[in-house]
């Protein structure tokens, strides 16, 4: 199927028409809050309201008649001017026959793009929809209000749309007092506009068409409209003969070979080189550790870091930026078949490295070393930037990571441990203790163990040191060695281990908790309450403690 691309870009216009449209947007200015009321004996808790949006007079004014029934529609509907948030006051028997009220905030730039990008949702089945934009505003703000309209009427289609769902926007007419001064505006807007839909293109394009090399021509074909953006593809052969072997291991399961893009914009007098790498796996199944239905079935987005970086370049060399930049974009596809990588492989890497593959679903890594390699070997970058969507090996990576973390804090009696998406692991403080419960069954290292401590043959290969009962929730862990003091009556390997009088002294000296036996009775998941270090018994102590059982005679 050959590439359509987006089947169209918005079109914004400046205008200092001052006819009256069909259909207007207004700008609506956040309110401050009222102050709260005095609390009183029915109603102790008194918090600020809200108060109703402002409008904001515009360079295309309103009749005294509008103006009157959008101050009480605002009023009505309790429209306190958030960003992005719009209503639609209807008037047929008049002009405009409707009002889009849309809030813009405190009217910053990421404000107005909210607002641009609401106005095009709801005026998509106007052909033309005219914003206006107060006099003297800020370029930055018409800057964001286009790219928001332009980014939010983007929709990819393979078939054509249906006649009454097709959407019909075409325009939208930018009213100012001065069309000259925001013309800049509006250009820098449009090309990060076609800059975000050519990678949103590419990414949402199906496996069956997007293989590495057609990839590849489409980045070629975007390189060559722009002057003196130039691009580099290397083949296979030129992987092999320069030494990219992690590419080449990934794509090596796949009828369709690799690719290794290089996009470079180099302005005269640039003193700053940025170099962007992107992940580029056109279709990830996993490899021979091959995922599930339902982690692959949006694979095909699995290059969505390279059509990021390929984009920015072709964004900077439209707007002419005055950095040098290097976008490097290793295209491959996970794939099974005989030629396929396997786990247990060691593949070498540009530059002479080698790692050896434990998981073939941890690519992305793969083919961004070999790039990271190539762009500080022969590139000298002075800021070097990867992106890439780590799925499957990657997410569990990042958790055992994240865990490992936690652990750390607890040891040392932190607080709170924060990632990248917000979110929050109690420390010790934090949370109730909780009882250790290693793992049975759990293997010393001996001399046919890997040096990570997991066992070679052993099922899923997982080292020792993190191989534990994943039922309940783990607290403050130290590897221990269980074994020591088990229960009577059971082999080595079965049932509750108890932890050993040495090991249990040692770890209540470290988390302040203790490994004490559990009594007998029913089964319960409530925390126990943590003990002083100083009042904990070891399980030899409380066995010397009871008494021996009797002998039988012989």
């Amino acid at each position: 199927m050959p590439y359509q691309g987006s089947p169209r870009v918005l079109r914004a216009r400046l205008s200092a028409e001052r006819g009256v449209p069909a259909v207007l947007a207004v700008p609506v200015r956040a309110a401050e809050p009222t102050e709260a009321a005095e609390p009183t004996e029915a109603n102790p808790v008194q918090t600020p309201d809200a108060a109703a949006g402002v409008l904001v007079p515009g360079c295309l004014p309103l009749d005294p008649t509008a103006t009157a029934e959008s101050e009480a529609f605002l009023a009505d509907r309790a429209h306190t001017g958030r960003a992005g948030l719009l209503e639609v006051l209807h008037r047929p028997l008049a002009a405009p026959r409707r009002l889009l009220l849309v809030g813009i905030g405190a009217g910053t730039e990421g404000e107005w793009r909210a607002a641009g990008a609401a106005v095009a949702r709801a005026a998509a089945r106007d052909e033309s929809i005219t914003v206006a934009l107060p006099a003297g505003v800020d370029p930055a703000a018409v800057r964001g209000l286009t790219e928001g309209a332009m980014l939010a009427s983007y929709r990819y289609r393979l078939g054509a749309d249906p006649e009454d769902a097709a959407p019909r926007l075409s325009e939208v007419v930018l009213a100012v007092d001065e069309p000259e001064a925001y013309e800049e505006a509006v250009r820098v807007a449009r090309t990060v506009a076609e800059a975000t839909i050519l990678a949103r293109d590419l990414v949402n394009t199906p496996g069956e068409t997007k293989s590495p090399a057609w990839l590849a021509e489409r980045v070629a074909e975007a390189a060559a409209a722009q002057p003196g953006l130039t691009v580099t593809v290397r083949d296979p052969d030129d992987l092999a003969a320069e030494g990219f072997g992690g590419i080449l291991a990934v794509g090596g399961g796949s009828t369709r070979g690799p690719r290794l893009v290089e996009l470079s914009w180099r302005p005269q007098g640039a003193t700053t080189h940025v170099v962007l790498v992107g992940k580029g796996i056109t279709f990830d199944t996993g490899g021979i550790v091959v995922k599930p239905r339902q982690g692959m079935k949006l694979m095909r987005k699995d290059m969505a870091g390279a059509a990021a970086v390929v984009a920015a370049a072709v964004g900077a060399a439209a707007l002419r930026l005055p950095v040098r930049v290097t976008a490097l974009a290793p295209l491959a596809e996970n794939m099974l078949g005989g030629s396929a990588y396997r786990p247990g492989d060691v593949i070498r890497h540009y530059g002479g490295l080698t790692s050896e593959i434990r998981n073939t679903d941890a690519e992305g890594r793969l083919v961004l070393a070999d790039a990271l390699a190539y762009a500080v070997d022969r590139l000298a970058p002075d800021v070097l930037v990867d992106l890439a969507t780590l799925t499957g090996a990657g997410n569990r990576g990042a958790r055992q990571a994240h865990r490992r973390a936690v652990l750390r804090r607890r040891r040392s009696g932190g607080g709170a441990v924060r990632c990248r998406g917000g979110r929050r692991r109690a420390g010790l403080a934090d949370a109730p203790a909780r009882r250790l419960r290693p793992l049975a069954g759990q293997r010393r290292r001996g001399p046919q163990q890997r040096p990570g401590g997991g066992r070679l043959g052993h099922r899923r290969a997982v080292p020792a040191r993190v191989r534990r009962q994943r039922a309940r929730p783990l607290g403050p862990h130290r590897h221990v060695r269980p074994g020591v003091g088990r229960q009577p009556g059971r082999r080595a390997g079965q049932g509750r281990h108890r932890l050993g009088g040495a090991h249990a002294a040692a770890l209540a000296g470290v988390t302040g908790l203790t490994a004490a036996r559990r009594p007998p009775g029913r089964r319960t998941n409530a925390p126990r309450a943590p003990q002083p270090a100083s009042t904990a018994r070891s399980t030899r102590t409380r066995a010397a403690a009871r008494p021996a059982p009797p002998v039988a005679a012989r």
